[in-house]
């Protein structure tokens, strides 16, 4: 069976957070915090700033994002067995068994033909999916592919081809690959001992970093990885989360007491689910996306507990 690293238990938006806890999921926003009515159990969420979408008992909702009122969809054929699913700005993408499927805009070819139903990319042996704004990548059988937009090296196969709707092998130094993570314009390669990165992190003080190949960024175990436009946060095989948010890349221990088995990054605003369930977020809170409950102060520097996730927190870290 194959299994996903990647399926992500918690998510961040511009505007809220979503975390899944006792395969039940849970949102928060401005509006406080709330149960989104799904099948259980949910075994994996996706959002970007105008959708969210969740795979519940095997198969994928969709739903309108912040500040609609939720109202999950099924996504059709995708109602059995769905095993990962990844938002971009306008596109969607999703594995069911071993076979991926695209829809939405594919102005870059990042959905395949595009279109509103979902469309057969990859027919067999796709182990792994991660999607950015405008490309998508998948791990098929043990070869990473990439698709849609190569502006700024997201494909990560050099600075020959702008787009392309047809799937292109990338060339990661160390195999194998265990599994993909992908946002905004880069994307990202675990390895046995090590993280690759290509595309481009644009961070607003230091300037955009861009790497047309992979490019080693991050020596060591990492079971889970999330990445935006500016950095990263790595999640190693002993639980511990290490974050960047510079440029170049200088990771630094995020001090959780408890094991981090997830972590999200939306702009400035940051979450980590703990193995009990708690949420820790910190950073921007501008939107309340960091503490639903408080609109100042503005800015969390270190992981504050969600009281609703962490009812038995003290407060400290």
């Amino acid at each position: 069976m194959i299994q996903f690293i990647t399926s992500l238990l918690i998510a961040l938006s511009p505007y809220q957070g979503c975390a899944v806890r006792d395969g039940h999921l849970w949102c928060w926003s401005r509006d406080g915090v709330a149960s989104i009515d799904l099948p259980h159990p949910v075994t994996a969420i996706a959002m970007n700033a105008r959708a969210t979408c969740a795979i519940a008992n095997g198969a994928l909702y969709c739903w309108d994002g912040y500040p609609q009122p939720p109202n999950p969809q099924p996504v059709l054929p995708l109602t059995e067995d769905v095993r990962a699913v990844g938002l971009g700005v306008a596109h969607a993408c999703a594995v069911k068994g071993d076979q991926l499927y695209c829809w939405g805009s594919s102005q870059y070819g990042q959905a395949g033909a595009g279109g509103d139903t979902p469309i057969r990319i990859l027919n067999s042996k796709v182990k792994d999916l991660a999607v950015g704004s405008w490309h998508t990548c998948a791990l098929h059988d043990q070869e990473v592919v990439c698709f849609g937009w190569n502006r700024y090296g997201q494909l990560g196969a050099g600075k020959s081809t702008i787009s392309t709707t047809q799937p292109i092998s990338v060339q990661v130094p160390q195999a194998p690959v265990k599994a993909l993570f992908a946002h905004d314009d880069a994307a990202c390669a675990v390895t046995r001992g090590a993280v690759y990165c290509w595309g481009e992190f644009a961070h607003p003080q230091y300037g955009p970093t861009r790497f047309f190949t992979p490019t080693l960024t991050f020596r060591g175990q990492v079971d889970a990885l999330n990445i935006d436009k500016v950095g990263a946060c790595a999640i190693t095989r002993t639980g511990q989360l290490f974050c960047y948010d510079d440029a170049p890349a200088r990771f630094r221990h995020i001090p959780i007491r408890e094991r981090v088995v997830g972590v999200a990054r939306s702009l400035r605003s940051r979450a980590a689910l703990t193995q009990s369930g708690c949420v820790m977020t910190w950073g921007d809170n501008s939107y309340q996306t960091v503490n639903p409950f408080k609109s100042s102060p503005r800015f969390y520097p270190f992981p504050y507990p969600l009281p609703f996730f962490c009812p038995e927190s003290d407060g400290k870290v």
